[in-house]
């Protein structure tokens, strides 16, 4: 019985993921650790001055640094801890928005290395790979003002870009408008004004701070909940429509000096599916990546 021939195409991916959206991953994973370590700290101080007897009309130094302010009390000590907890919080937010952002930048400049017909509106007429195994490469400046309008100003204008772009964009995108407006919004005050109306931080008759914005565990659940899938939905539509190949092809042609020395294209297949396993943790088959090198050697 004859082997069944496994035939691949530049704009259908094999992997269902791009390496920027592991990147946002990890970010996302980072974030996780680094709040899990900082709740359980705060569980341990609290079940500390409890095992201690501790109580809430109890001078603090007695059982924590205070910096030498010896009026301050459990109870106020605890007050300062659950506005410190929101700061935190707020800054948790101030994160994930800054990795999304990361993300739809770095997602949607691979989508315009890939496939830069779309910078004419001419999806697939040219491919990314030929141009740059024909010594061209685009700067980052070819399309700087494009990821500026993906990922500035607000989400009505943001969508309707990305919408004139790509021709469409995921239907979460859609419905979560009117929160990540909000999101944004929160997002800037917090970068802008320590978590406070910018506006009014800004007002020169202040004679006291106003309060900072209030952000609850359930609130940031569901936006860290909202970014994942927004993220998820569009790697899919970006993968499928305009990525496809192009990273392996991609790592194939930066690593295309150390394989030119091997004597054929079987060798130079084996050395690819070697090394990008190796480099990118994802497993590519020997018929992948014969077709990778053929497809590159034929551009």
């Amino acid at each position: 019985m004859s082997k069944e021939i496994v035939k691949f195409s530049r704009w259908n991916p094999s992997h269902k993921n791009s390496w920027p959206y592991r990147i946002f991953n990890q970010y996302s994973a980072e974030l996780n650790r680094i709040v899990m370590a900082y709740t359980s700290a705060s569980k341990f101080t609290y079940s500390g001055l409890k095992q201690k007897g501790a109580t809430w009309n109890d001078k603090a130094n007695k059982y924590l640094y205070t910096n030498n302010d010896n009026e301050i009390t459990i109870r106020n000590w605890s007050d300062t801890f659950n506005q410190f907890d929101n700061w935190v919080r707020l800054n948790e937010l101030l994160a994930v928005s800054a990795y999304f952002e990361t993300y739809l930048s770095a997602i949607i400049s691979l989508s315009f290395e890939s496939d830069p017909g779309l910078l004419i509106g001419s999806r697939h007429s040219i491919d990314g790979i030929k141009i740059l195994k024909e010594g061209h490469k685009f700067k980052k400046d070819d399309f700087k003002d494009k990821i500026v309008n993906c990922t500035k100003g607000d989400w009505n204008s943001r969508i309707s870009y990305m919408s004139s772009i790509f021709g469409l964009i995921p239907e979460s995108f859609v419905s979560y408008k009117s929160e990540l407006e909000k999101m944004r919004n929160l997002r800037n005050k917090i970068g802008h004004a320590f978590g406070r109306d910018i506006e009014l931080s800004r007002d020169y008759s202040l004679t006291k701070i106003n309060n900072m914005e209030m952000l609850k565990i359930s609130t940031f659940l569901k936006y860290q909940k909202m970014i994942k899938k927004l993220a998820s939905d569009l790697d899919n539509l970006l993968m499928n429509n305009h990525i496809g190949n192009f990273q392996p092809l991609y790592y194939y042609h930066n690593h295309n000096p150390s394989f030119l020395g091997l004597k054929n294209n079987g060798e130079r297949m084996m050395a690819l599916k070697k090394s990008i396993g190796k480099n990118t943790a994802e497993t590519y088959s020997k018929d992948f990546c014969r077709w990778v090198v053929k497809y590159y050697d034929e551009l």
